[in-house]
């Protein structure tokens, strides 16, 4: 009979990929919802050839949903998953806020679906470097007994989101016309035609949030809190 979705955050970098992999999927959307904060209220998006309005996010909008996905920011999903499951749906959250907590699950299906049957209406995503990560320790853990791993990412400019893209964007623009590139806003120094090892902020232990984040979730997600991981994340000038 289908489902109804509802999107947080549908017209972001994050929500038009969602959009675009349940079309993809075929997945049973009977009625799609998408939602934002007062800045997108107003606009449209396109799905499965229709332009639908896109709604101000507010706890109302969660009535008689099934899955709610959160891509937003991690206050949203902090603020509202929890409103989210007291009106009967299940929020599904991207940001980092809920990956940690020891009662949600943080689930890549292909490596540990079983954890959702312990979810309490809410299911973490984990981050986008951590996904493929374990999508490769995993099959080589059911061979080998593995004790470390040793992992560099190079991550593209979209992993902070449309904001990221366009400053990647101006500066390429003004290079080209030999203009003055314009100053970093959302990468700590100028990142085209650059590589910068930084991917959001340092923590008082001298790795990034984004190190960090790959530690703790690879741990959780592969169900082994002793597993060592050394991780280096830089930013690369790629979309």
């Amino acid at each position: 009979k289908g489902r109804v979705v509802a999107i947080v955050g549908a017209t972001g970098a994050v929500g038009e990929v969602l959009l675009r992999v349940l079309e993809e999927r075929a997945f049973p959307v009977a009625e799609l919802r998408p939602l934002a904060s007062e800045r997108s209220t107003g606009t449209t998006i396109t799905f499965r050839g229709k332009k639908l309005p896109v709604e101000l996010v507010r706890p109302e909008a969660f009535d008689g949903a099934d899955f709610v996905f959160f891509a937003a920011t991690g206050e949203l999903a902090k603020e509202l998953a929890p409103e989210v499951v007291r009106r009967g749906a299940i929020a599904i959250d991207k940001s980092n806020t809920w990956r940690m907590d020891p009662q949600v699950p943080l689930c890549v299906p292909e490596i540990n679906g079983a954890a959702l049957e312990k979810h309490q209406g809410i299911i973490a995503s984990p981050n986008c470097t951590t996904t493929p990560v374990v999508m490769a320790l995993a099959p080589l853990r059911r061979l080998a007994k593995l004790e470390s791993a040793v992992i560099t990412t190079f991550q593209s400019v979209t992993g902070a989101g449309l904001p990221g893209l366009e400053e990647l964007d101006a500066q390429i623009q003004a290079i080209a016309a030999g203009k003055p590139v314009p100053p970093p806003k959302k990468f700590a120094r100028q990142i085209a035609n650059n590589v910068v090892p930084l991917c959001e902020t340092f923590t008082d232990n001298g790795y990034s949030t984004e190190q960090v984040k790959l530690l703790h979730e690879t741990r959780k997600t592969l169900d082994d809190p002793h597993f060592k991981v050394t991780m280096t994340c830089v930013r690369v000038p790629v979309p």
